[in-house]
C-alpha cells in the first residue's frame, strides 16, 4: 500500500456520488466461465464502500483486491481495472479530483466502524441527489472526513489475521441469517469464534471501534432504514425484520437514534 497520507490530499472537485443497487449481470462479459466487467484508465480517484456481496477488483493485472461487506476500496486515477462478479450486493462510491500529482497505489481495508462509513455515504448520496443549497460543500466535508478515517484505520495497531477473519465471518453470517435477532448474544458470538467473551469484546472493539452490542444495534437500524426507504412494508413488519422485540420498542429506539419516528423518517427519505 502506498503510504500517501490520504488526509492531506487537496480535493478540487467531486464528480459523482452514487449508491449502486445489488449487482446484476448487466455489463458483465463471460470470459472463460467468469463474469467480468472491464474498465479503461480511470478519469477520477474513487472510494468504494461495500455494503454487501463480494467482488474481486484487479487493477492493471497487478493489484488483486477482494471487496467484502464493510470493506473500503481506493481506486486511483489513471489506472485500468476489471471487476469479477461475485456474490450479488451493493456499494456506495464517490469519484473526485485532487491537486496532488503523485501516483498512488490502489488499496483495500476493512472499516473499523462500518456503520459510520454507511452513514456518511448515505448522507453524501442524499445531498448529491437533492442538490439543495450548499450540497457541494456538504459532500466535500463528508469526503474529507472519510479520508481522515482512512488514516486512522491505517494507524490502528496490528491485529491477528485469523481471529479477525473469524469475527468478520461470524458477523456476516449473523447479519445475513436474521440481522442480529434478539436471541443472538455476545457470549454466543464469542463461543462461535472460539474466543473468551472478554477477548472477543476487546478484539471486536479494536476492529470496529464500537462494542459488539452497539454494532448489532447499528446493524438493526441500518436494516430498518433501508426498508423504510425502499419498501411499503408496515412498521410492525420492519420492526420484526430488523430484530427488535416489538413495534413499540422499535419506535422508541428509532426516535431516540434518529430524532424522528419511523413514519416520519419514511416520509423524509422516500
Amino acid at each position: 500500500m502506498n503510504k500517501t497520507d490520504m488526509s492531506r490530499l487537496t480535493v478540487t472537485s467531486i464528480e459523482m456520488v452514487v449508491s449502486l443497487d445489488p449487482d446484476t449481470d448487466s455489463g458483465f462479459t463471460l470470459i472463460e466461465g467468469t463474469k467480468v466487467k472491464q474498465f479503461g484508465p480511470r478519469r477520477y480517484h474513487g472510494l468504494v464502500f461495500k455494503t454487501d456481496g463480494t467482488n474481486r477488483y484487479i487493477v492493471e493485472d497487478k493489484y488483486v483486491l477482494d471487496a467484502e461487506p464493510g470493506s473500503v476500496l481506493y481506486l486511483p486515477e489513471g489506472r485500468p481495472y476489471i471487476v469479477l462478479s461475485g456474490r450479488p450486493g451493493g456499494c456506495f462510491c464517490v469519484n473526485f479530483h485532487v491537486t496532488e500529482s503523485a501516483l498512488m497505489e490502489p488499496f483495500l481495508f476493512f472499516a473499523r466502524n462500518p456503520a459510520k462509513w454507511q452513514e456518511n455515504f448515505s448522507e453524501m448520496v442524499r445531498s448529491w441527489t437533492y442538490r439543495k443549497p450548499g450540497y457541494r460543500a456538504k459532500c466535500l466535508s463528508l469526503l474529507y472526513e472519510m479520508l481522515a478515517c482512512i488514516e486512522e484505520d491505517r494507524q490502528a495497531r496490528y491485529l491477528p489475521g485469523n481471529q479477525i477473519a473469524a469475527i468478520r465471518q461470524i458477523m456476516r453470517q449473523t447479519e445475513e441469517g436474521g440481522l442480529c435477532k434478539a436471541a443472538v448474544s455476545v457470549p454466543q458470538l464469542a463461543e462461535a469464534c472460539g474466543m473468551s467473551e472478554t477477548y472477543f469484546r476487546r478484539l471486536f472493539h479494536e476492529m470496529y471501534g464500537v462494542s459488539p452490542k452497539q454494532y448489532i444495534l447499528e446493524a438493526r437500524f441500518r436494516r430498518a432504514k433501508a426498508l423504510l426507504e425502499s419498501s411499503d412494508a408496515t412498521i410492525a413488519y420492519i420492526a420484526d425484520a430488523s430484530g427488535f422485540e416489538n413495534i413499540y420498542h422499535f419506535s422508541r429506539a428509532f426516535r431516540t437514534h434518529e430524532g424522528v419516528s419511523p413514519s416520519e423518517y419514511r416520509s423524509q427519505h422516500r
